[in-house]
């Protein structure tokens, strides 16, 4: 997949994808609280795709957050990257499901997919769009409850773009 090449702001392209899932989040009551730290951060990459993926994490944490739940993004400088997290407070991921969540087709609890549908793509998707722009995606469960994704971006000036 090759991606348009475009100087991105990822909080806007997050605040794009909150606005997206928020019909279905005002729907089950559940907040979508975004903390934003630092300065302005800017990368290079296909906002489209960046968008695509971030709806695709934003989506899965609202589908599993309970009514009145909470869906908290985070996005922030960290070195020579942008960071972002998302975390739900929902059940969070089992003990299999945390080591399979990135394999295509995989949709985890039959009983969750029959609720909530897909097919086990998006969080395929939202792994390579986010590796194909230098960076990562891992998955994992927060201290306190609830699935916990964590990725990185490398900025626009950094040395992966000089090399590609």
């Amino acid at each position: 997949m090759k991606f348009k090449e475009n100087t991105v702001d990822p909080s806007l392209v997050l605040q794009r994808s909150i606005d997206s899932v928020s019909p279905l989040a005002h729907q089950k009551h559940v907040s979508i609280i975004m903390h934003q730290f630092g300065e302005e951060c800017v990368v290079i990459g296909d906002s489209h795709l960046l968008e695509r993926a971030m709806n695709n994490l934003l989506d899965n944490a609202v589908k599993f957050t309970p009514c009145n739940g909470k869906v908290f993004v985070e996005c922030y400088k960290n070195g020579n990257n942008v960071t972002f997290t998302i975390k739900d407070t929902g059940e969070g991921f089992s003990s299999d499901e945390v080591q399979r969540v990135f394999e295509p087709l995989y949709c985890g609890e039959a009983s969750r997919n029959r609720l909530t549908g897909g097919v086990g793509l998006g969080m395929t998707i939202s792994k390579r769009v986010i590796t194909q722009h230098g960076g990562d995606l891992v998955e994992g469960n927060h201290s306190e409850g609830g699935a916990l994704l964590s990725g990185w971006i490398p900025f626009a000036n950094s040395s992966f773009y000089s090399h590609t």
